[in-house]
């Protein structure tokens, strides 16, 4: 298990209007994660033009373009669907309360994010983040008590990540993982 401090954000190499904040574990083949994630404050300036995180992703950087499954926060509007490889989006959520989510990009099928709209995670509070192989294929992702399952999935995790991601240097994020593994 790895235990996660305060990170500092930059710009991202995969879109530049994208900041992250991360730390990760590599080294082996990865079959799932498991931690908790807290966030004291998580705020943009304009929720309807912007969003930021705080989640956990099991991922291949090796894979062009880089596949992924994530959980956590999520906080303003986002892209909920897309082509992947820097392609435009298809459909865009907005969302003024914090909600827990879970999104993955597959091989051949673009990226999608999954928004729960019936619950509203609370700031101080800490919460399990959990990604793990079910086996065909099929990945489980759970946050929060809130899960969904990616299917068709054929990644290849080489990378455990934690961190915070955000689509505007003006946006507030004060969050942290412990336990990462």
């Amino acid at each position: 298990m790895a235990t996660l401090s305060t990170l500092t954000l930059a710009a991202g190499p995969a879109a530049a209007a994208h900041y992250y904040g991360i730390a990760y574990v590599d080294g082996r083949k990865f079959l799932g994660l498991s931690g908790s994630i807290v966030s004291d404050a998580l705020d943009t300036p304009n929720n309807s033009a912007y969003f930021v995180n705080n989640d956990m992703w099991i991922l291949n950087p090796y894979s062009s373009p880089v596949h992924w499954i994530e959980a956590g926060i999520i906080i303003g509007t986002v892209c909920t669907s897309g082509a992947g490889g820097g392609s435009p989006c298809h459909e865009v959520g907005s969302y003024d309360k914090h909600r827990f989510f879970w999104g993955d990009s597959r091989y051949g099928d673009g990226y999608h994010l999954h928004i729960d709209v019936s619950d509203v995670a609370s700031m101080r509070t800490f919460y399990t983040d959990q990604i793990w192989y079910l086996g065909n294929y099929q990945w489980q992702a759970y946050v929060g008590g809130w899960s969904g399952t990616s299917t068709s999935n054929s990644l290849s995790g080489q990378e455990l990540e934690s961190g915070t991601e955000e689509t505007t240097q003006s946006a507030t994020a004060c969050s942290a993982t412990r336990d990462l593994g």
